[in-house]
């Protein structure tokens, strides 16, 4: 017969392998849960730029000329313009 220290020890070992492989399944499946969002997203990213593209072949505009700095920039121009012309 078996003393309960070494029953003892033999069990604690087990529980320690075991959880070493829950670990190691549950990284592995973290791991692989990351690259499927990463690829998803940049699937998506893609798909955007080519209907972006499509979408200004289709209706003529080309490229935009102007960016959304200088959009902004024209539209705070229209507010203070009124203002500046008061005086």
């Amino acid at each position: 017969m078996r003393s309960r220290g070494s029953n003892n020890r033999l069990s604690s070992s087990r529980s320690a392998f075991q959880w070493r492989i829950s670990s190691l399944i549950l990284s592995m499946f973290a791991t692989m849960a990351a690259f499927f969002v990463a690829s998803r997203l940049w699937q998506e990213a893609e798909s955007r730029v080519y209907l972006v593209k499509e979408l200004d072949r289709r209706t003529g505009q080309g490229e935009s000329a102007i960016s959304v700095d200088d959009t902004l920039k024209v539209i705070e121009c229209r507010l203070v313009f009124p203002f500046l012309s008061s005086f």
